[in-house]
């Protein structure tokens, strides 16, 4: 009984090692998906094979017959989809699938002419988080999308932000003001990619800062010395009970030292920009 089984089982595996035969791209990549910048697929047998055939999935209709030749110890042959197109006479489908045929083995392939779909969408800005919310959306003839890449466009290199495969937003902590920008890359499963640049103006919505504080009694004498920094201070003010003290100043950093007409107690000390950001210590 053992007996009969092992050759059985030999008898299963024999059949199903009988034959096969490797589907690649010019460059040895085994794939299913080809675009018009590399579309030769490149057929491979260990089995000594006339030809084969290429046919449409939908009609099954033979498209071509293509002759084996030998290679190394293996019998090969290349056939270029886009060509299989021009000599039919039809015009460019945007996606085109084919069945390939070696000794009643198949495997599908599939031509994609046509890049991905891809566009920004109503971005916004949440001044008090510092988040920028990125809404985007892409598609593909094929439905077939390898991947999607958000970059930061930085002294014009890209710098990959993060892989954001099936989703439509991201939120990018902004640190700084000034143009930023963005661009989506969407690659499909044939390599076919386009890539969209999406430019975005962060205003100043950072408080200016105060680098240095501090509070010197000598003499009866109360001394601020404090030092402020912003991309556009406008003014500061010092404030005890409904008494304040204010200045009118400019630049990106301002540094003094101010005598107060205050008694010992708290005191309100407040910066503001140029765009109403404020920034206050007690």
């Amino acid at each position: 009984m053992k007996k009969v089984f092992l050759i059985l089982l030999l008898a299963i595996l024999s059949v199903n090692s009988v034959f096969s035969f490797d589907l690649t791209d010019s460059q040895g990549q085994e794939k299913s998906y080809f675009s018009l910048s590399n579309p030769t697929i490149f057929v491979k047998t260990t089995e000594n094979l006339t030809n084969f055939t290429i046919a449409y999935t939908l009609s099954q209709e033979i498209v071509k017959e293509i002759a084996f030749i030998p290679c190394d110890s293996s019998y090969c042959a290349d056939v270029s989809l886009l060509e299989l197109i021009t000599e039919q006479n039809e015009s460019l489908p945007e996606f085109t699938t084919y069945i390939v045929n070696v000794n009643n083995q198949t495997k599908e392939v599939y031509l994609d002419s046509k890049t991905p779909e891809v566009s920004f969408s109503n971005s916004s800005l949440n001044s008090s988080s510092k988040v920028l919310t990125l809404n985007f959306n892409y598609s593909d003839n094929s439905e077939k999308i390898a991947k999607v890449e958000l970059f930061e466009e930085i002294n014009s290199q890209n710098v990959l932000l993060k892989e954001v495969s099936n989703l439509t937003t991201y939120d990018y902590t902004v640190s700084s003001i000034g143009n930023k920008v963005f661009v989506l890359k969407v690659t499909d499963m044939a390599q076919n990619i386009k890539e969209q640049r999406q430019a975005f103006a962060v205003e100043d919505i950072f408080g200016p800062q105060i680098s240095t504080y501090t509070i010197i009694k000598k003499d009866d004498k109360i001394n601020l010395n404090f030092k402020i920094t912003d991309e556009h201070i406008q003014k500061y003010e010092i404030s005890q009970n409904n008494l304040t003290l204010s200045e009118i100043v400019t630049g990106t950093s301002v540094e003094k030292t101010i005598v107060l007409p205050f008694s010992s107690g708290n005191i309100l000390f407040k910066v503001y920009d140029q765009n109403s950001n404020i920034i206050e210590k007690t």
